[in-house]
């Protein structure tokens, strides 16, 4: 019986936030980008959600704005590695 709940319990586990990170793997980026861009007037965006922007903008193409938040946090916090 358990086995048969648990998915059902990550599912509903499952953040807003995880929601996008799956959007964006699938292609639909600008969701999170616009989230994590309203996020960061907000609050201090954790060195997990920058690391997470930059790497889905890089995925969209857009090196502006990939640049623009590295110049933003670089010097704020250890950005994990991208791969």
């Amino acid at each position: 019986m358990v086995s048969m709940l648990f998915p059902t319990w990550v599912y509903a586990e499952m953040s807003t936030y995880d929601e996008l990170i799956i959007q964006a793997r699938d292609g639909d980026r600008q969701p999170l980008l616009q989230y994590l861009a309203v996020r960061e007037k907000e609050t201090q965006l954790t060195a997990g959600e920058i690391a997470d922007w930059l790497q889905v903008s890089s995925w969209a193409n857009n090196d502006a704005e990939t640049l623009a938040v590295w110049e933003r946090y670089r010097q704020r916090m250890a950005i994990p590695a991208m791969y």
